[in-house]
C-alpha cells in the first residue's frame, strides 16, 4: 500500500497537536514501546510552562521545559536544573506544595514520577529521601540519560533512588514507610475532561490500593492524591467515598478530620490525610 495510506495521523484534538501549533515547537526524539509512543518536544521561541496549580499570585515562573507526550497526550516536562533553586521557586506556589507546609517530610514516595516535577519539588523542601517510581523505563531514560544536564542530573542525585516499576505493584512489596505518599495527575486533562477513561478501570485509586498508601506511611504522615478539576465535580466525589471507605476501618478516629480538600478555580483537587 502506499505509505501515506498506512502512516499514522495524529488526531488534531490532542495536546502534541496543539502545542505543534507553537512557534518554533518540533519534536526533537521520539520512543515507542508496548507503554506508548512518546514524542519529546522542545519550544525554544515560545518556551513551554507546564505547572498545574500554579497560583496566580505566584511571583515566579519555570525555567525551561522540554515535554514528553505519550500517544500524543498525557504531558509530563523535564524541567531545567540549573543548579539555583531561585529558579525553581515556583514549585513553592503550587498546590502540591501544600503537604511540605504542614510537616516537613524526609522519606517521600513519588508515584508516576514522569520527567521529574514532584521529584525536583521534594529536592526543593529538603527531603532527605525520595523513592521515585515510575512505569515507562523510557520516560526515566530520557531524564537520566538523554537530558541529563538538561535535568540537573536529577534521577542520580544522592537522596533520589529511581524505581522502574509500577505503582501499586511497587507499594505492595515496599517495607518503608514515609512521611508523604503522592500521587499526581497520572493521566492528561484533555482525556479526563472528555471521560476517557470513564470505563477504563484505574487500579491505583481503588479502596484497597489507598489502604496500601496509607499502610505505607509513617504515624502522621501524609497520602497526597492531586486530580484534574472537572465540572461538575465527578472524581473528587468518587476519590472522597473511595477514601472514606479506605479509612473507616482503620483503628483511628472517623476518616471527617483526617480528610482535606483543595481546588483552585479551574486547576486541580488535591486529598490529603493528616
Amino acid at each position: 500500500l502506499p505509505g501515506d495510506w498506512i502512516r499514522p495521523v495524529l488526531s488534531p484534538y490532542k495536546g502534541l497537536s496543539q502545542a505543534l501549533q507553537i512557534i518554533g515547537a518540533q519534536v526533537i526524539a521520539e520512543r515507542t514501546s508496548p507503554l506508548g509512543f512518546l514524542s519529546v518536544l522542545e519550544s525554544p521561541q515560545v518556551p513551554l510552562r507546564h505547572a498545574p496549580g500554579l497560583s496566580i499570585m505566584a511571583a515566579t515562573t519555570p525555567p525551561d521545559q522540554i515535554g514528553i507526550f505519550t500517544d500524543g497526550d498525557a504531558m509530563t516536562v523535564i524541567t531545567r536544573d540549573s543548579g539555583d533553586p531561585a529558579r525553581l521557586a515556583y514549585l513553592d506556589q503550587v498546590t502540591s506544595a501544600l503537604p511540605y507546609h504542614l510537616k516537613t517530610p524526609e522519606r517521600v514516595l513519588i508515584l508516576g514520577a514522569g520527567g521529574g516535577s514532584d521529584v525536583l519539588q521534594a529536592r526543593r523542601h529538603a527531603a532527605r529521601r525520595i523513592d521515585a517510581v515510575e512505569l515507562n523505563p523510557q520516560i526515566a531514560a530520557l531524564v537520566r540519560r538523554d537530558f541529563a544536564v538538561f535535568s540537573g542530573n536529577l534521577y542520580d542525585r544522592p537522596e533520589v533512588r529511581l524505581h522502574i516499576a509500577e505503582a501499586r505493584g511497587f507499594v505492595e512489596g515496599a517495607a518503608a514507610r514515609y512521611d508523604l505518599v503522592q500521587l499526581s495527575m497520572l493521566d492528561a486533562f484533555a482525556a479526563s475532561a472528555a471521560g476517557l477513561y470513564a470505563l477504563s478501570e484505574s487500579y491505583l485509586y481503588t479502596v484497597e490500593a489507598l489502604e496500601a498508601y496509607l499502610a505505607r506511611l509513617t504515624p502522621g504522615g501524609y497520602l497526597a492524591l492531586t486530580r484534574w478539576i472537572k465540572l461538575p465535580p465527578r472524581d473528587t466525589l468518587k476519590l472522597f467515598a473511595t477514601a472514606v471507605a479506605a479509612l473507616i476501618p482503620r483503628p483511628a478516629p472517623g476518616p471527617d478530620p483526617r480528610l482535606a480538600d483543595q481546588h483552585p478555580a479551574g486547576q486541580k483537587r488535591r486529598l490529603q490525610r493528616h
